[in-house]
């Protein structure tokens, strides 16, 4: 990996953990509370793979191209 594959992995990885902790701990009840009140995971799923699709996709056009002399 190049510098700049590694800044956008850890900006990547910076992004997936504030959205997945702003998401949990708005209810910290969560934990304590054993409550069978469904929650719809729906758009937190979306939002992380969306993160993970978009920094794979940006380590993958960063990467060093290399010609082949044959």
């Amino acid at each position: 990996m190049n510098k700049k594959q590694i800044i956008v992995m850890w900006i990547g990885i910076a992004v997936f953990i504030c959205i997945g902790s702003a998401t949990t701990t708005r209810d910290h009840s969560f934990v304590l509370n054993s409550s069978n009140r469904p929650r719809d995971y729906g758009p937190l799923i979306v939002r992380l793979s969306s993160t993970v699709l978009v920094t794979a996709g940006l380590i993958y056009t960063l990467r060093n191209k290399k010609k082949k002399d044959d």
